[in-house]
């Protein structure tokens, strides 16, 4: 992600982890992850190029963005990927 913020495909990545969950409501799923993406807008084909780019100059030997992520899928449970908008006129500066 690193690469991808400094190469402008993305605006910043925050990876958050839990510690201890304190209170969930009996109907969320388990998660102890959230990442935060700020991303510019294009198609996701042309941001997952750039990704698998990123990964696999980072680490020839990864398998790339499907060599990572594939081994992801093995071990985690995606409930929710929720994308939201800028909204300039609530932006403080």
């Amino acid at each position: 992600m690193r690469l991808l913020v400094e190469s402008g495909a993305a605006y910043s990545f925050v990876p958050l982890e839990t510690d201890t969950v304190l209170s969930r409501s009996a109907e969320m799923p388990e998660w102890n992850q959230l990442h935060v993406m700020g991303m510019f807008p294009m198609p996701r084909e042309e941001f997952r190029a750039l990704f698998d780019e990123a990964i696999t100059r980072v680490n020839p030997a990864s398998g790339g963005f499907a060599g990572v992520f594939s081994r992801f899928d093995e071990i985690r449970t995606k409930p929710r990927w929720d994308l939201g908008r800028e909204l300039a006129n609530l932006r403080i500066e």
